[in-house]
């Protein structure tokens, strides 16, 4: 089975590429590689390892599943799609270039507590939807938040931009 897979050489990779590949626990990314797309590795129940520093986006469901956890730094990351990190462990997500978060993007990730997104302007509905032990929220540009979108977490309070033009409770 499939445990590590180097793709310095690759330049991209499609849509449910490693689609359910539960053995997969590294990966190596190639530098020319801006973007995970839809499903890529939905399910790889055993991924912890893989380098995030060059990808902008993220697509639909693309992480998944897998193993990611403690702090993941999405230095260029602008999108993070639907249901992108469902139930991953990741603690504190540091997002600089992130823009849009969409609907259910950090959905049933218990161990989100932190997400640090400076110049994020879109949260979709439900976009922490049970992430129970979410409670900082570092965006001071937000500027649309969506249905439901911190529905069955912990945060209490955050600084609300002078930006926000849609808020939907």
């Amino acid at each position: 089975a499939l445990t590590s897979i180097d793709l310095s050489g690759v330049t991209s990779i499609g849509q449910l590429a490693f689609y359910e590949c539960s053995a997969l626990r590294s990966v190596t990314l190639g530098e020319s590689i801006t973007r995970i797309e839809r499903h890529t590795f939905y399910n790889c129940t055993n991924l912890a390892t893989i380098n995030l520093s060059n990808i902008t986006y993220i697509g639909e469901a693309a992480l998944c599943g897998t193993k990611l956890s403690g702090t993941l730094t999405l230095d260029k990351v602008e999108f993070i799609g639907t249901n992108a990190f469902y139930g991953c462990a990741i603690e504190t997500i540091n997002a600089p270039a992130l823009i849009e978060l969409d609907k259910n993007a950090l959905n049933s990730c218990a161990a989100l507590t932190t997400l640090n997104a400076p110049n994020l302007t879109i949260v979709g509905e439900q976009a922490f939807y049970k992430s129970n032990a979410f409670n900082t929220l570092n965006a001071p540009k937000i500027e649309k938040i969506g249905e439901y979108a911190f529905i069955d977490t912990a945060i209490e309070e955050f600084e609300i931009s002078e930006s926000l033009t849609e808020f939907a409770p």
